[in-house]
């Protein structure tokens, strides 16, 4: 055998016979060996490395060392293993502490259970118990009245200790934190904060009831996998601790509850695949969990959040980036009954609730001001019983001053506006079966678009109330469709809409105190583009044949641009289009219990109305309507009344082929109608126009017209910018040596044209 390989064995025989066993019993005797009676006797004797059993049940409840660090039950300054017999909790090895006093927690006479001093120190199946701290000492000697010091702990239990700060455990030791398997840490009390610890590792340990008068039941710091947090408190803020950038994974987080902001865990977390139940965060934001600032968020992956609660903002969580995460059946008395602020994707909010009884804001039943993509929002309340200040209480049941994309919001509440959505924006959403107690059924304010927004409800039946579909909203290529309003707008009510459908919507005034609007109600300042507004319904059940608009229904000052208005019907006046402005429109096949089966009202610009009917009252055109360039035809009244016009100034326009008595009008200026007569202005005809279709134009005047090249020239149909220099085929307005009465410019006959 060579020299270096004896040299080594020699070695290493001498390093393994280094690590002794040493034994603890009440008796003496452990397993027919002698054994120390004394536990700190054993540490002492015991060198590096060295394992000291200990034999179940074994009880060290007298006896001190006292340093700078204060007094401690035990002291281990170097690195040991200590381990009870069977090393479960079954029956553990007891430390016991002592308070100052039996009704004094701190104080020159307090003992803690143990102190170590060395990194690597293991201990196994003891209790910790009854430890506590002099106060009248400075730094670490205020800390943990359980464990000061470094080492690992396993199936070991650490209870009903005592400090300033910190009150099971601390490391003094930056670079060798705690680290815990399968214990229990129960009980504990901080005066300060930090009711359990500051730092460490934990692994499948239970946080259960421990406590501080100031902030953070639990802890400060650290990183904690498959762990359970129970009932842990603080009068301050965050009912479990702070997390600065470390992680919680697989961990339970249940009926922990703060005196200030967050019942949980705060500032920058890291939580994967956690649950937080039944938190509660008693003064302030953050029910379970709340994020730093917008560059310091909390984040989630995989999260359930249920049955938290906030009394301010944020009944789960505020601040949040979630992903695949769950929001049930949370809280909040200040914004966003499920989280406040925040990313989230793929995430689900449901039955979450913001509700306030006094004059404090509560909006976002389920998210207030958070960015959501593929998430869905269901059965989520913005609720405000403060009805005097309706503008800005119970906004959004589903979400409120949020931007969302491909998301699904349903059977949301919200107490005031936007049943769906409030002050919000979004793309490619589904908005359906949300309700307003105000109006907004589904959307109330924001920018959206390609979104369905459809069989949502308005509740209230004021008169100023409206939007069964949405409220003051702008949208681009949505469909509002199937809506209801108890008030007006059973559709939309002031949005601006451009290339969308209003399809199918019904409003109903039960009181007949004010007007119903069907497809797009009260749009005084409103202006569709290009939209469908059909088969809507309004209507009055009081009777009262002045009310009850069907179609866009509303007051002067809507603004239609190249829409088609179809098949929308009133149980009174106007089924089609209600005051405004209207330009290069088609108004078809609206039906009207009164007046106005297509027009009521306002101005209106190179538009068809045609095959309208009024089942009493006026079919076409009816009472102080403005028109230039516009085609009354195929319309009927069922009761004889004016078939095509009632009503007051018309230029360049043709009234012919309608069901009923013949037209009255108050001045027409070269048009043709049967009724004008020289009197009401000049230019007029009340001869055959010969209307026909050429390709695929229609209501064209034919040749042998008396209506081509005799309408009245206007400085806007030469004013390419002006939508009305084009007619509703889309032509340019002027076509030959004049211009046309009519809706519909003829083509230059022997010239074959196509409509754009």
């Amino acid at each position: 055998m060579s020299i270096l390989v004896f040299l080594f064995l020699l070695c290493a025989g001498s390093s393994t016979a280094a690590a002794a066993d040493l034994y603890v019993s009440a008796t003496g005797e452990y397993d027919g060996q002698t054994a120390y009676t004394n536990l700190q006797e054993a540490v002492d004797a015991a060198a590096t490395g060295d394992t000291l059993w200990v034999e179940d049940g074994f009880v060290c409840a007298s006896g001190a060392t006292t340093n700078a660090n204060g007094a401690s039950r035990i002291y281990v300054g170097k690195r040991l293993t200590l381990r009870s017999r069977s090393g479960t909790l079954d029956n553990p090895v007891i430390i016991r502490g002592a308070w100052h006093s039996d009704d004094a927690r701190f104080g020159e006479n307090a003992v803690r259970c143990l102190e170590t001093r060395a990194g690597g120190t293991r201990i196994i199946g003891f209790r910790l118990e009854g430890g506590s701290v002099n106060t009248n000492l400075t730094g670490d000697a205020r800390l943990a009245g359980g464990w000061l010091g470094t080492g690992v702990l396993s199936n070991c239990m650490v209870t009903g200790n005592s400090a300033v700060e910190c009150g099971a455990m601390y490391s003094h030791i930056t670079a060798q934190p705690l680290t815990a398997y399968t214990s229990l840490v129960s009980s504990n009390y901080a005066r300060s904060s930090r009711g359990s610890h500051y730092a460490g590792s934990f692994y499948s340990t239970q946080f259960i009831g421990n406590s501080s008068d100031g902030s953070c039941g639990v802890f400060y710091y650290g990183t904690y996998s498959n762990c359970l947090f129970a009932g842990n408190s603080a009068k301050g803020g965050d009912g479990v601790g702070v997390l600065v950038g470390t992680a919680m994974y697989d961990c339970i987080v249940s009926n922990n509850t703060a005196g200030g902001e967050c019942g949980g865990v705060s500032y920058t977390p890291r939580l994967y695949r956690c649950t937080f139940i039944g938190n509660r965060a008693m003064g302030g934001a953050g029910g379970a969990v709340r994020g730093g600032a917008a560059s310091a968020r909390a984040i989630a992956v995989d999260c359930l959040f249920q049955d938290n609660e906030a009394s301010g903002s944020g009944g789960a969580a505020q601040h949040i980036v979630a992903s695949g995460c769950r929001f049930d059946n949370n809280r909040s008395g200040g914004n966003g009954g499920g989280c406040d602020g925040g990313i989230f994707t793929n995430c689900f909010f449901g039955g979450n609730i913001v509700s306030n009884s006094g004059w404090g804001i509560c909006n976002g039943g389920g998210v207030y001001g958070g960015t959501l993509t593929n998430c869905v929002l269901v059965a989520n309340k913005a609720w405000n019983s403060n009805s005097t200040w309706p503008a800005h209480y119970g906004l959004g049941g589903g979400a409120a001053e949020s931007k969302l994309h491909g998301c699904v919001v349903s059977n949301n509440f919200a107490r005031f506006s936007g049943g769906g959505l409030g002050n919000s924006s979004g793309a490619d959403n589904i908005v359906v079966f949300n309700t307003s107690g105000y109006q907004g059924g589904g959307l109330m304010r924001g920018t959206h678009a390609r979104t369905l927004v459809a069989h949502n409800t308005n509740l209230s039946s004021s008169g100023v109330t409206a939007g069964g579909g949405a409220s003051l909203v702008t949208a681009t290529d949505c469909t509002f469709s199937n809506n209801f309003s108890l008030g007006t707008a059973g559709g939309v009510n002031e949005c601006t809409l451009t290339d969308c459908q209003v399809v199918c919507n019904t409003a109903s005034n039960g009181t007949g105190s004010a007007w119903g609007a069907g497809g797009i109600g009260g749009a005084s300042k409103g202006r569709l583009v290009r939209c469908l507004i059909a088969g809507n319904m309004a209507t009055s059940d009081a009777g009262n044949t002045s009310l009850g608009h069907g179609g866009t229904g509303g007051t002067s000052g809507s603004t239609l641009i190249e829409c088609v208005v179809s098949n929308n019907t009133a149980q009174q006046r106007t089924g089609g289009v209600s005051g405004g402005t209207g330009y290069n429109n088609l108004v078809i096949n609206n039906y009207s219990g009164a007046d106005g089966g297509g027009i009521f009202g306002g101005t209106h610009y190179n538009t068809l109305v045609v095959g309208n009917v009024a089942r009493r009252g006026v079919a076409g055109v009816a009472w102080g309507t403005v028109l230039y360039n516009c085609t009354v035809t195929g319309n009927t009244s069922q009761n004889n009344s004016n078939g095509g016009l009632n009503t007051g100034r018309v230029t360049s326009t043709i009234s012919w082929g309608n069901v009923g008595a013949k037209d009255s009008l108050t001045y027409a200026t070269n048009s043709c109608s049967s009724a004008v007569k020289d009197t009401h202005g000049p230019g007029n005809t009340a001869a055959n126009p010969k209307l026909g279709t050429v390709g695929r134009l229609q209501y064209v005047p034919m040749p042998g017209s008396p209506c081509l090249n005799a309408g009245v020239y206007q400085p806007w149909m030469t004013d390419m910018a002006d939508v009305r220099s084009h007619d509703r085929h889309g032509r340019r307005r002027i076509i030959g040596s004049a211009v046309d009465m009519g809706a519909f410019e003829a083509p230059t006959w022997g010239t074959v044209l196509l409509a754009r």
